[in-house]
């Protein structure tokens, strides 16, 4: 367990009963965490995010097979260059209620030139949207 490990981006939405932070690892990936601590879905919720690019959902709290209603951010989103908490970049997303999202950057999408807004036109992001839908009602 190091301190560079963890990044704090939101602590102090008392108003919304929202927090974020980022979990780094050794090799640099980071993973944006979300709560929302109330019963109430957060629509159109702006979290600032470390880099620009793809943020796919790795995992929701609220997913049904869970036992959740499924309400999310339909596999991912892209960031904005919209400064927002301390961060360049930021995302709009919805945040289920009483549940926790991740969100991973794929830079892959980043490296072969799908940088923000990320054209979900591409076959590309298709092929990876459809895939990640597929998995979700598995």
């Amino acid at each position: 367990h190091e301190p560079g490990g963890f990044e704090w981006i939101l602590h102090d939405d008392a108003e919304n009963s929202v927090f974020s932070f980022i979990r780094k690892s050794r090799n640099n990936d980071q993973i944006v965490v979300l709560v929302n601590a109330t019963p109430v879905v957060r629509d159109n919720y702006r979290v600032g995010v470390p880099s620009p690019g793809f943020y796919e959902e790795i995992f929701n709290s609220d997913a049904e097979v869970y036992g959740g209603a499924n309400s999310g951010n339909a596999g991912g989103i892209p960031s904005e260059q919209m400064g927002y908490h301390g961060k360049e970049h930021s995302v709009v997303v919805q945040l289920p209620p009483l549940a926790t999202v991740f969100f991973k950057l794929r830079d892959y999408l980043v490296k072969r030139g799908f940088r923000t807004p990320v054209n979900v036109e591409n076959p590309l992001v298709d092929t990876f949207m459809t895939r990640r839908a597929a998995a979700a009602k598995q």
